[in-house]
C-alpha cells in the first residue's frame, strides 16, 4: 500500500463518517423537530382545555349570580309588601284598642244597641212611608 492510496482510505472513511455524522445530526433535528411540534401542540391542548373550563366556570357563575339578582328582587318586592301588611295591621290594631271604634264597629257590622236605645229602620224602596220600628231591650248590648 501505498501513500495515496493510504489518503484515499483515510478521506473515504473521514468522508464516510462525515456523512454518518450528518444523517444523525439530520435524524436528531427531525426528532427534536418532532418533539418540539409535539410540545407545541400539547401546550396547545392544555391553554385551550384551561380557557374553555375557565369559560365555563365564568359562565355557571354568572347564570347563578343573575339567579341571586332575581331572588334579591323578589325577595324585596315580598319585603315591601309584608312591611305594608305589618303597618296596616298595626294600625288596624290601634284601633281596636280604640272603644269608641270597637262601638261603631259592633253597631255597624252587628246591629248592636245599647240598653234603652231604640232602632228606626226604614225600608228604602217605601220612599220612608210608616217604616218598622223596633226598640231595644238589652239584649243586644255590648256594655
Amino acid at each position: 500500500m501505498n501513500i495515496e492510496e493510504a489518503q484515499r482510505e483515510r478521506r473515504e472513511k473521514r468522508e464516510q463518517a462525515l456523512k454518518t455524522r450528518r444523517r444523525k445530526v439530520k435524524a436528531a433535528k427531525a426528532e427534536d423537530e418532532k418533539a418540539r411540534r409535539s410540545f407545541i401542540t400539547g401546550r396547545s391542548l392544555i391553554l385551550v382545555s384551561v380557557a374553555v373550563a375557565v369559560a365555563f366556570f365564568v359562565g355557571s357563575s354568572a347564570f347563578r349570580i343573575m339567579e341571586l339578582k332575581t331572588q334579591e328582587e323578589k325577595a324585596a318586592e315580598l319585603l315591601k309588601v309584608k312591611t305594608e301588611q305589618k303597618a296596616r295591621l298595626e294600625g288596624e290594631l290601634l284601633m281596636l284598642k280604640d272603644k269608641e271604634y270597637i262601638e261603631k264597629q259592633a253597631r255597624e257590622r252587628l246591629g248592636m244597641v245599647k240598653p234603652g236605645e231604640v232602632v228606626y229602620v226604614f225600608d228604602e224602596g217605601d220612599g220612608g212611608g210608616d217604616g218598622a220600628n223596633a226598640e231595644g231591650d238589652g239584649d243586644g248590648a255590648g256594655e
